[in-house]
């Protein structure tokens, strides 16, 4: 059925973002998240639910920010599907279900996804989601945004909302878990043919008890430093793009990361290097941005015998021979250096 699905829903094929680490979605979970200040109308926000949610008093941020339990009676009151991961993600579709709930405590009135800028998508439902079916029982859906394009890259990101009715007396919990059609539960990324990422933990409203907190392993981020450019990243993750971590925390605006550029050992030159780095090894860095097309390093340039410091290209231009090993230029180095020295230019240099 998934397949199906996909078969029929995906209509672009999207590529990877900049850094890979945006499409990997292990460690995600699902956070049910009441937000009280939010009345039902048949009236749409502008934007969606998602972004009304998120503009709110009630707007979840953090893991601290969930609100897991919702006591009735109260009527056309709305809680969410947060997804949630460490990190900012990217993703096409997401799939999830509702194990059980005593429907005579709580009931689902009205219910959609929340799709990026309130836009629209395609659904796939199992049993009558979230009702159950019969009423009370697991379902589940599975959907995604038209155009193939997704969710993100964000976090803390609403994609689904519930509207209900709680009831005074009686306790229940509605638990989030896997579409029971498969079973799974997650998301699946962008990348062609798509990775799919099952969710670690799944979070619960309470009605007039307390619901299930969830919360994934958030990892420190700061500023990592990759060829001059910054990223916010974790430490991990920057070390696997051979970076230089600056530090939790640290953010790139302004850009914290030293500029690269050409760095020049004798002649031979190499670039991404910073200016300290290219001091490290006794090179001469030529500045930020510069690099090796064409070769700005000066090195010894044979004309015969006579000797000159030159780039390769000036060296080239006058029909020398480029020494990039040799930075300058010995005495007599040319005699020996060059291959066209005559005998007797050789003798010449002694009389």
């Amino acid at each position: 059925m998934r397949w199906v699905f996909w078969a029929l829903a995906l209509t672009a094929v999207v590529g990877s973002a900049a850094h890979a680490d945006q499409d990997i979605l292990e460690g995600g979970v699902f956070i049910a998240h009441y937000a009280p200040s939010l009345v039902y109308t048949t009236d749409t926000p502008e934007g969606g639910w998602g972004e009304a949610l998120q503009g709110s008093a009630d707007a979840i941020l953090g893991c601290e920010d969930q609100v897991n339990r919702l006591d009735g009676p109260a009527d056309h009151v709305m809680w969410f599907v947060i997804s949630v991961w460490g990190e900012d993600k990217k993703w096409c579709s997401t799939e999830v279900g509702i194990e059980g709930y005593d429907p005579g405590v709580w009931l689902f009135q009205q219910n959609g996804p929340v799709y990026p800028g309130g836009g629209s998508g395609l659904e796939l439902y199992t049993n009558n989601f979230p009702h159950g079916d019969p009423v009370g029982g697991a379902s589940g859906v599975i959907f995604q945004p038209e155009g193939g394009e997704g969710w993100g890259p964000t976090n803390f990101e609403p994609v689904w909302w519930f509207e209900g009715y709680a009831y005074a007396s009686g306790t229940t919990v509605v638990q989030l878990g896997v579409d029971p059609a498969i079973p799974f539960g997650g998301w699946f990324n962008c990348l062609n043919p798509p990775g799919e990422y099952a969710a670690v933990e799944y979070g619960a409203m309470g009605i007039n008890t307390d619901g299930v907190w969830v919360c994934p392993d958030i990892q420190p981020t700061g500023a990592c430093c990759i060829l001059g450019e910054c990223y916010v990243m974790t430490e991990a993750d920057c070390a696997a793009e051979g970076g230089d971590y600056l530090g939790d925390g640290i953010g790139c605006d302004p850009n914290p990361c030293p500029g690269v550029g050409a760095c020049c050992l004798s002649g031979e030159c190499f670039v991404y290097y910073t200016e300290v780095e290219c001091e490290a090894i006794a090179g001469v860095y030529q500045g930020d941005d510069t690099g090796c097309d064409p070769n700005p390093c000066p090195a010894a340039c044979c004309h015969g015998v006579d000797c000159y410091v030159y780039t390769e290209v000036e060296c080239d231009e006058i029909g020398g021979v480029w020494h990039p090993e040799q930075p300058d230029c010995p005495e007599n180095y040319c005699v020996t250096a060059v291959d066209n020295a005559t005998w007797g230019s050789i003798k010449a240099i002694y009389r």
